[in-house]
């Protein structure tokens, strides 16, 4: 009776253990979480600390970006597929840091990230300009020149200075991102991955849309004039508050891939928060104002030779 009793609190025993889960080894690896970009190195939980997500759909293996697959057939829409993965599941990108991310394809996403910002701004421009042009809405003429095309150089000119900027801007975050330490692997991914954070700049154009549709149903429904009158401003206040929304969700998107990158560089953090956006405010000075302002001393200049 004792050795049956025994064995069953033996059975007892081994079921209690068999249903009790142990805690797992500590990963011993770099390994990201794959929805919020956690390091879960060192974690012995089946949970990333930070967000709940199971740790094992982040154990699987790398896989590249829709983007760098080769072919160009469907080559927009995988423009868009990576554009929502990087801004909205980062975790993602980041766990390329470790494996590879070719440069080139990096670069021609940014490319295309610069262009959903720039042509709806040359759009919006030559909407405006063709609607009111610049005589009939200032009294005045602003060409400095003769000819048929007098009136447009200034605004092509101020185009084409902004599209120098927006690729300048773009650029300057890599140079953060060049780390001190690690293999050439490790800082061609991470100057790659800097060019792949300009993804929320991509729903420029998207936020344009829904904000001057948001604006215009508003005005419609208060059936008050008043607004309409003010509909030549509409496309440049959605387009100031369209660009300041995706710049913070570029910016922001910046300081997270580098705090889950290099987190043993607070230093490096601090530059990448506060040094960027000086760099921004440089280049848009220089790009916006003093380059504009040195063109048009130039034309003025040879136009007073011409006279």
């Amino acid at each position: 009776m004792g050795k049956n009793k025994g064995e069953n609190m033996d059975e007892n025993a081994v079921e209690i253990e068999s249903g009790t889960e142990l805690p797992a080894a500590p990963l011993a690896d770099d390994v990201f979480c794959l929805n919020c970009g956690y390091n879960l190195r060192g974690t012995a939980s089946k949970r990333c600390p930070e967000c709940g997500e199971p740790v094992q759909d982040s154990l699987v293996p790398v896989r590249g970006l829709a983007w760098t697959k080769p072919g160009l057939l469907f080559a927009y829409p995988r423009f868009w597929q990576t554009a929502w993965t990087v801004t909205f599941r980062p975790g993602v990108i980041w766990r390329q840091f470790f494996s590879s991310v070719p440069l080139r394809g990096a670069l021609s996403f940014q490319l295309l990230a610069v262009l959903h910002i720039f042509l709806p701004v040359l759009l919006g421009t030559i909407l405006i300009y063709r609607a009111f042009p610049p005589s009939t809405r200032m009294g005045m003429s602003l060409s400095l020149v003769s000819g048929g095309y007098a009136a447009i150089w200034p605004v092509a000119v101020m185009l084409g200075c902004l599209l120098a900027f927006l690729i300048s801007a773009m650029r300057a975050p890599a140079y953060f991102f060049e780390p001190a330490a690690g293999s050439l692997r490790q800082r061609s991914n991470a100057t790659a991955m800097s060019h792949y954070a300009c993804a929320p700049l991509a729903f420029f154009p998207i936020m344009i849309l829904l904000l001057g549709a948001i604006t215009l149903a508003y005005s419609m429904n208060r059936w008050d004039l008043r607004y309409l009158k003010s509909i030549e401003y509409w496309p440049l206040a959605a387009i100031g508050v369209a660009a300041a929304l995706s710049a913070a969700g570029w910016w922001l998107g910046l300081v997270r891939l580098m705090r889950r990158t290099m987190p043993q560089r607070p230093a490096r953090q601090a530059l990448l928060s506060f040094g960027l956006p000086f760099v921004l405010l440089v280049l848009g000075l220089l790009w916006l104002l003093v380059v504009p302002a040195l063109i048009l001393f130039l034309v003025l200049v040879v136009a007073s030779l011409t006279i």
